[in-house]
């Protein structure tokens, strides 16, 4: 990630543990680590936090694991501020670092922590889903919901490395792997006709969690994200929204489930199934571009549930708080075909009701 004196590396590989614990040992003046996590992950990833801790206690560095429950509901200003005390607790300080490892909920809780505790601490992303390996712990953007909507309260953040190291997805629940595949089609979808072929092809490898299929694939899409942020590291330009796709419509999605019924993959999923329906409501697409939309999500696996109880004007409430929403417009990012994104703003569509109601009506 080329960022200037906000560089870093993204690891993709196995068994990284060991160079986790030299990275961190690396950082000037470093000697505490908080390592923000879930109680499960401590004992799923047993062997590589001891690890972890062997090389850092070698390097005179002390870590001590935070807890918090998992959940994206649990991704609140109040969780914020249980992090805030264990810093206190463990007298970190500006030097330090903390250790996010976890899915997207994790690394963006504990980055917001990091990025606000003593106007800033030392962040390393140590990703264990596919999603957040792909996405969320890559570019710096941190954050918690509100009530309201989702990521509403955040920051920037850049982490000082990320580490996605594939064999921990093999720990990973299968709703939740199929989850995270939403993110590769997305990238698929928006950037690469190439890569979206390539994708089918290799959809059975990665369901399979092969060890090849996955580094490739993770680290395919960590490159799509990392040329998006050089080029708009904090989203101003109009160049890193392309990696919105889908995700207006989902994170509405998510708010009206109250972030219980729906994982975040499950939701972008079908969040990009609504927008190639307004693609071709707007005149921008053919119908074959949602019929290539559905023939990939299905054939990774990502079929939606019926969503009893959720409503189009519920959704359509929702988008109303959207961040990317400018002058009372929603930006919504909409392909013309694969690999041919395009930024859309709307201020009031039918199209847009009707793409959410045909979608959520099947």
């Amino acid at each position: 990630m080329n960022l200037g004196e906000r560089s870093y590396r993204v690891l993709v590989g196995e068994d990284l543990a060991g160079e986790m614990a030299r990275t961190l040992a690396g950082l000037p003046g470093c000697r505490r680590v908080a390592l923000v996590s879930h109680p499960i992950l401590a004992r799923l990833h047993r062997d590589a936090w001891k690890e972890l801790e062997k090389g850092l206690s070698e390097a005179g560095i002390g870590l001590r694991p935070l807890f918090f429950p998992a959940g994206e509901r649990h991704k609140n200003l109040r969780t914020v501020a249980r992090l805030y005390r264990g810093f206190l607790e463990m007298g970190l300080e500006r030097s330090d670092a903390v250790l996010a490892w976890g899915g997207g909920v994790v690394g963006d809780l504990a980055g917001f922590a990091a990025a606000t505790y003593q106007r800033g601490v030392g962040l390393v992303q140590a990703p264990t889903t596919l999603m957040a390996m792909v996405d969320s712990s890559i570019g710096g953007k941190v954050g918690v919901d509100l009530p309201q909507g989702k990521n509403l309260v955040g920051a920037f953040h850049q982490p000082r490395a990320v580490f996605c190291d594939v064999t921990l997805l093999r720990t990973l629940p299968r709703r939740e792997f199929v989850s995270g595949l939403a993110e590769v089609a997305k990238y698929a979808l928006v950037f690469d006709g190439g890569f979206h072929g390539r994708l089918k092809e290799r959809a059975p490898a990665l369901l399979a969690r092969e060890g090849v299929a996955l580094r490739e694939t993770v680290a395919a899409c960590a490159a799509y994200k990392a040329r998006m942020v050089e080029e708009d590291e904090l989203d101003l330009k109009g160049r890193r929204i392309l990696l919105n796709y889908g995700h207006t419509f989902g994170h509405a999605l998510e708010t009206v489930t109250g972030y219980r019924e729906m994982l975040h993959g499950e939701a972008v999923a079908l969040g990009m199934l609504m927008a190639a329906r307004l693609a071709g409501k707007l005149g921008l697409a053919g119908k074959g571009l949602y019929r290539e939309h559905r023939e990939l999500l299905t054939t990774l696996a990502l079929q939606a549930d019926p969503l009893p109880g959720v409503t189009a004007e519920g959704v359509l409430a929702a988008m109303a708080f959207d961040k990317k929403r400018a002058g009372g417009r929603t930006r919504f990012v909409l392909l013309r075909g694969v690999g041919k994104p395009e930024v859309v703003e709307l201020e009031e569509c039918l199209g847009v009701a009707e793409a959410v109601r045909e979608e959520l009506e099947g």
